[in-house]
């Protein structure tokens, strides 16, 4: 229920967070709100507390995955060409699905051998390392609108490029 809250939240929020502080800094802060929740997690006590913690941890990562993911496509897609929009798609999809077997190996070894603090631990503190390599990042830090696509001709061609952010 509380992942279903979070994303409930983020997608009124949304938005707003978006306008306020620009896309590309929504989407880092979408992404570090779920890797702090996963960090709460691996911290939590083993008893009522550990079980609020839970729930805040998927309230985080519902309303963190949302902002992501708002901000994530909206700017793929705007400085992506219409008829170019379906091979973008799934060419992202395989670029973010290929590192989730590996990542799930990894994730249940450490579970395994390490326990299920230290992978939460583990993916939290991922998660954290890259936002700040994310933030560091000057073109996502500074995209405060969406850019447009500007075309020289119709259609696909070599003259199609984005536009600096306004």
């Amino acid at each position: 229920m509380a992942l279903g809250v979070g994303t409930i939240a983020a997608s009124v929020v949304g938005h707003r967070l978006a306008h306020r502080i620009g896309p590309g800094p929504a989407l880092v802060a979408g992404f570090t709100v779920c890797g702090a929740g996963w960090l709460l997690l691996a911290a939590m006590p083993a008893n009522a507390f550990g079980v609020a913690g839970f729930a805040l941890m998927l309230f985080m990562f519902g309303m963190g995955a949302v902002i992501l993911f708002i901000n994530f496509l909206a700017l793929r897609q705007a400085v992506t060409p219409a008829p170019m929009l379906g091979r973008m798609t799934s060419t992202m999809r395989w670029l973010i699905l290929l590192p989730a077997g590996p990542g799930a190996l990894i994730g249940g070894w450490l579970g395994e051998h390490a326990g299920l603090r230290a992978a939460l631990a583990f993916a939290g503190a991922t998660a954290l390392g890259l936002s700040y390599v994310a933030w560091r990042q000057p073109i996502l830090r500074s995209t405060r609108v969406l850019p447009r696509l500007i075309e020289d001709a119709p259609g696909v061609g070599a003259g199609a490029q984005s536009a600096a952010p306004a």
